[in-house]
């Protein structure tokens, strides 16, 4: 269940980033809080409702629900947005047939194993309409996505290893509250729904949130139907605005749900 959770939430990721405006479930992941692995984590749990009532040999225990979200949540944050989405884009751009002038000197200095270099290959990564799983393809990009592989397992050490050193300081001397983490901790303590993740408040809140953002998202695709303003352009009053306010333009303001759902957990 965490491995097909992290494939899902890479998967629609990617989507979201590239077609946003097909996607049903957008999947942002440049929050701490990423969608994919609440959203799963939370399909969990209603699953672990119907288990509980007819089948509670089978029920997941909360050791499983962290187990789940702990891989669904790593593997979303390799693939977020600032992560893998942009790592291979950014280090095969300067082969681009189109950057000949431009990266042409600098293409020395990056090694071959670092990225592909061939034109036949780097071209189709960018224009898409090919079929990956190609033998060409799969050697060209073999070798330069193993030595990425190792070197982000090396980084997840190491920030394992931070985490370790910090964690006595965070946790247990200055008490920090972590408001991002209190959701999942409380759907992984409870095993699903319970603790602060129930009663009225919660579930008001959940059923406004989920009106508002569908709302929403009805509207992106057909704009007849009315919603809720997320977001003011104040460009126009900024540049009708004196010096030198008016350098802050253009500039959009915008607000979601996740901001008041994140202050719901943070302690009173």
């Amino acid at each position: 269940l965490g491995l097909f959770g992290g494939v899902q939430a890479c998967m629609l990721q990617v989507v979201t980033k590239v077609v946003p405006k097909n996607t049903l479930l957008p999947y942002p992941s440049v929050l701490t809080l990423l969608t994919g692995a609440i959203f799963w984590l939370f399909l969990i749990a209603i699953l672990n409702v119907f288990l509980r009532r007819y089948f509670p040999r089978h029920a997941l225990r909360p050791s499983e629900f962290t187990v789940i979200y702990g891989l669904t949540t790593v593997a979303a944050a390799i693939g977020a947005q600032d992560q893998l989405m942009q790592l291979f884009p950014m280090f095969v751009y300067p082969f681009r047939a189109s950057q000949d002038l431009e990266m042409g000197k600098y293409r020395q200095f990056i090694p071959h194993w670092l990225a592909p270099q061939d034109p036949s290959v780097v071209e189709p990564y960018y224009y898409g309409a090919t079929n990956f799983w190609q033998p060409y393809l799969l050697k060209a990009w073999l070798v330069p996505i193993s030595v990425w592989m190792l070197w982000l397992i090396a980084l997840g050490f190491t920030l394992w290893a931070w985490n370790v050193i910090l964690r006595h300081r965070w946790v247990e001397a200055d008490r920090l509250a972590f408001p991002c983490i209190q959701l999942p901790l409380e759907m992984c303590k409870e095993g699903g729904f319970g603790g602060a993740v129930s009663g009225r408040l919660f579930w008001t809140g959940f059923a406004i949130t989920s009106v508002i953002v569908s709302l929403d998202q009805i509207h992106n695709r057909f704009p007849g139907v009315p919603s809720v303003p997320l977001g003011l352009v104040a460009s126009p009053l900024l540049d009708a605005a004196p010096a030198p306010w008016k350098a802050l333009s253009p500039m959009t303001l915008t607000w979601e749900p996740i901001h008041l759902g994140i202050s719901y957990f943070i302690p009173r």
